[in-house]
Formats: C-alpha cells, structure tokens, sequence
C-alpha cells in the first residue's frame, strides 16, 4: 500500500517527535516528543483528543495494546532510571508507573495484552504481568 493523494501532517507544536504509534483498528495515532509530551489524534478527524503530561525527559516509545484498551508510554534521560505509565484509552486515565532500571527505549505489548515487555539502554529487557504488574520474567544476563 502506498501513501494516497488524502495523506496529512500532524504537528503536535511541542517538540521533535521520538516516536508513534498507530492503535491496532487506526483510528488513534500518537506521537513522544523530545520534551516530555505525547499527543493522540483521531485518524479520522484528525483531531488531537488528548495530551499526556509529566513525563521526564525524552519519550523514547509508546505502544497500543492489541485491543486498544491499553497504551504504554516512557520517558527516559540518559542512561537513568525509567517508567513505563500504562494508561486505559478510554479516558485516559493512568493505571500504572511500572520501574524499570535503566533508560527505557523501547515498548511491546504481547498478542494477548497479559504482558508488556520494556527494552533498556542498561542492556536489559523487562517483562511486566500486566494482571499483577509484577515482573514476569527473569532478568536476562547481557551477551558477553
């Protein structure tokens, strides 16, 4: 598929963009910035509907669930200690602060929304159970 003659720019007027992400049925698109914001659009209207304050630093990634309920974002400054907020989209709201040990620059959710893995710049991945947001695996050893 290729961009049509109806493809648009969305300025979120805050900062450089880090990072998007489109919900799974494309109807939300968000945007991380550079200093701390991430703005959501409706696709359709090409609305902004929500802004997210209170990160600190960088939004290095944000993430949808696979049903769209959930929405993941970080915040990261260099090489210090991160959290990933997990927000309903519904209203917005946010759900949780899950810590992490580095700066976190990456975000998954898997298929089933029961865990959220978060890839760090201290060479480690975490994995959430989103039931109890507790880890759910190990910490891995980095390679040598």
């Amino acid at each position: 598929m290729f961009p049509s003659a109806d493809s648009a720019t969305l300025k979120p007027n805050a900062a450089e963009i880090r990072c998007v992400a489109f919900s799974p049925d494309g109807s939300l698109l968000a945007a991380g910035t550079r200093y701390g914001l991430v703005k959501v659009w409706d696709t359709v209207g090409r609305q902004e509907l929500q802004t997210l304050r209170g990160h600190a630093g960088d939004v290095w990634a944000i993430a949808f669930s696979g049903d769209g309920k959930l929405f993941a974002t970080t915040d990261g400054d260099w090489n210090k200690p991160s959290h990933v907020r997990l927000y309903e989209t519904q209203k917005w709201k946010e759900q949780a602060s899950l810590a992490h040990t580095g700066e976190v620059l990456s975000l998954s959710f898997a298929p089933k929304n029961l865990n959220l893995a978060a890839g760090s710049w201290d060479k480690s991945v975490k994995v959430w159970d989103l039931t109890g947001t507790t880890p759910a695996l190990p910490s891995p050893k980095p390679a040598k």
